[in-house]
């Protein structure tokens, strides 16, 4: 049979034309030979993957054997959980077909929205309450890891679930749309569905969204396990449904707001983990997850501004009013002339010109600003109530395992600088009596602040052990002595007193030019005394290995790492050496066939590299960065410490909350 015969339409085809078709039907099954070869390759390479996971999960079988305190308890050894999880997420993109791949990737929307769904509407919360569980999981009832005894992955204690028009009716979202966004939550092991309630009689409805099992085949139930719970505030549920209006709702309707207001202090501010970490999911798949929709509109430099009816523009937010097409076209217009004016288009640093702005349609504030303002005022408390979501991937006291605070002279000064009201700094106080603290930060923050020490040290707060103070960390610092000038005189034996700056969670919030000016004005504060900086931030790696060349990321925890290694991003040269003291060296490269920055492991912070860039045009760093940073403001890397040192939960990720330490430069 000739190639035309086999063709869907019999016609003839010329003779060179059957050529050319013959040749391609060869060369396709050349390159399926090659395919093959090719995936026999691959299927080594899985097979070592494979391998990986096993053995890793063998060895945690082996600690948790050694348990002998008769207790089975969550395992959560950070190397191996980093192993399983790197290796479980290369396997499978390998074994996949391509295109699965990326769509799988960009979806993941759907999953961002049905998350923040699940969290304002209190579905946790809610089944929580329907299934009869007394309380929410404590600490040691959640996080991530291997579910032994104490947990519930599967959701097997609450086997018959809630029925979904239960659970919708207190939520107040349509039943066959909550089915949906729950079973795709639970595909994803977040929440679990249960068997379906029988219906003894089949209906057709106008309207199945509403009608629990209306489509046939009985109502659907649903439970929490272990990753669902873990969102649970565990406050009382007629404390989270107050009115139960919508964020959009608040953002439009000024009466609302002082429900919601209520209804989010309640939910947010609780003392159960829960609740910090359903703040955070919040400002992440709300506020983070709108601004980035604008990223590529401003990286491409397309004029254009958002806005919907839950994140309105400047005139909604200011006025409360709409705003018409034409009114928005002049702002437009004006702002990008006012840009000109100020530089702002000159300066690819600016806040200003982070993907918030273009988002928002407002060009001269940045998004701490906009969360400063009257209407946003839940969203703020949302977004302090975040950061304590934040110690979900920590351990309890993961500041203290760095740097050394105990090796501080008595009378020592720690500076919380941007600190908020000292949630994180307070273990450090608590922890070691000879220590005073400075907890600098806004206005508005300060004067909050006395009242969370009040419920969490008291003994500090009334002793004098700590302090709190308004400073513009942009602006002239003093030195830390004027807060303790009592210390100042020495400690025990003759050993004069110390001052540590610590500095969590800020670099990444802002631009190289602001963050220099930062660094500037402490080390213009301190002049050559025995001071030192605690820079804890995310350290990023390179997804690829070093060659040939002195490399900052070494293969296991005993070896040593040159600082100056690799191209300086800011000078592009590789001068000043200054090996990093062989000890402090555990930023880690995974073992083969992993990639080295260990994958989708350590994920999470190169995410958040981009939300950083979505909300306030800035960025994580990695080490060259960080060195070159704190070089040209005159500081010196010292030591360099990571979570793998015992902070972190397991798989958090090796480049999470890393501590640099930094002396004044000679």
């Amino acid at each position: 049979m000739s190639l035309s015969r086999r063709s869907r339409f019999s016609f003839p085809l010329p003779d060179r034309a059957a050529g050319r078709l013959g040749e391609s039907f060869c060369a396709s099954q050349l390159g399926l030979r090659r395919r093959r070869v090719k995936m026999d390759m691959d299927v080594a390479h899985a097979r070592r993957l494979a391998d990986l996971i096993g053995a890793s999960v063998a060895r945690l079988e082996e600690e948790d054997g050694d348990d002998s305190s008769g207790t089975r308890k969550v395992r959560r050894e950070h190397s191996e959980v980093q192993t399983i999880v790197s290796a479980a997420a290369q396997l499978a993109a390998l074994v996949r077909p391509p295109a699965q791949v990326l769509l799988e990737v960009a979806t993941g929307f759907a999953l961002s929205a049905a998350l923040r769904l699940v969290v304002e509407a209190n579905v946790p919360e809610v089944i929580r309450a329907l299934t009869n569980r007394s309380q929410a999981p404590s600490a040691d009832d959640s996080g991530v890891g291997l579910i032994e005894e104490g947990n519930d992955f599967l959701g097997e204690r609450d086997a018959e679930g809630a029925s979904i028009g239960d659970i919708s009716r207190l939520c107040g979202v349509e039943a066959g749309k909550l089915e949906r966004i729950l079973r795709l939550l639970a595909t994803h092991h977040i929440f679990v569905e249960c068997p379906a309630e029988a219906s003894s009689t089949e209906s057709i409805s106008n309207n199945p969204e509403k009608e629990p099992g209306a489509r046939g085949g009985g109502e659907a139930r649903f439970a929490n396990n272990t990753l669902s719970a873990a969102l649970d505030s565990g406050v009382p549920l007629e404390d989270v449904l107050l009115g139960h209006p919508s964020s959009s709702e608040v953002d439009l309707d000024p009466a609302s707001l002082s429900a919601t207001r209520k209804r989010w202090a309640a939910k947010y501010g609780a003392e159960a983990p829960g609740a910090g970490l359903a703040a955070l999911v919040g400002i992440l798949t709300d506020e983070s997850m709108f601004h980035m929709t604008a990223l590529t509109e401003v990286l491409l430099g397309t004029a254009t501004a958002t806005a919907t009816a839950s994140h309105p523009t400047s005139a909604n937010v200011s006025k409360g009013g709409e705003m018409g097409a034409e009114k928005t076209n002049e702002n437009e217009r004006t702002n990008e002339n006012e840009n000109e004016t100020l530089g702002l288009n000159h300066d690819p640093e600016s806040p200003f010109l982070a993907p918030f702005a273009r988002a928002r349609a407002l060009p001269h504030t940045t998004m701490f600003e906009w969360l400063g303002l009257p209407a946003n005022a839940h969203r703020l408390h949302r977004f302090g109530c975040a950061m304590r979501g934040m110690n979900a991937l920590e351990r309890e006291g993961a500041i203290l395992k760095g740097f050394d605070f105990t090796a501080l002279p008595p009378g020592s000064v720690v500076v919380d600088v941007g600190g908020g009201v000292g949630a994180a700094s307070l273990p450090v106080l608590r922890a070691n009596a000879h220590l005073r603290l400075v907890v600098q930060d806004t206005e508005q923050v300060v004067r909050v602040a006395p009242g969370f020490w009040e419920r969490h040290y008291p003994e500090a707060l009334h002793s004098g052990r700590v302090k709190f103070e308004e400073q513009d960390f942009f602006e002239e610092q003093p030195h830390p002595r004027v807060y303790f000038p009592e210390c100042d005189t020495g400690g025990t034996g003759g050993k004069k007193s110390a001052y540590v700056y610590l500095l969590r969670m800020i670099a990444h919030n802002w631009g190289d030019s602001r963050c220099l000016r930062i660094l500037e004005r402490l080390r213009g504060a301190v002049g050559e005394g025995d001071t030192k900086l605690v820079l804890v931030d995310s350290v990023l790696m390179p997804a690829c290995r070093s060659r040939g060349q002195r490399s900052e990321y070494c293969k296991d925890r005993d070896s040593s790492m040159d600082v100056d290694a690799g191209v300086d991003p800011m000078t592009h040269d590789r001068t000043g050496a200054k090996e990093i003291r062989k000890s402090m060296t555990k930023i880690r490269e995974a073992p083969e066939p992993l990639l080295p920055n260990w994958g989708a492991a350590n994920a999470l912070a190169y995410k958040l590299d981009l939300i950083m860039l979505a909300n306030h045009n800035a960025l994580e760093r990695t080490l060259p960065h960080f060195r070159s940073l704190l070089s040209r403001a005159g500081w010196e890397i010292v030591e360099v410490h990571t979570q793998d040192e015992g902070g972190a939960g397991a798989g958090a990720g090796e480049s999470w909350m890393s501590q640099i330490v930094a002396v004044p430069a000679a």
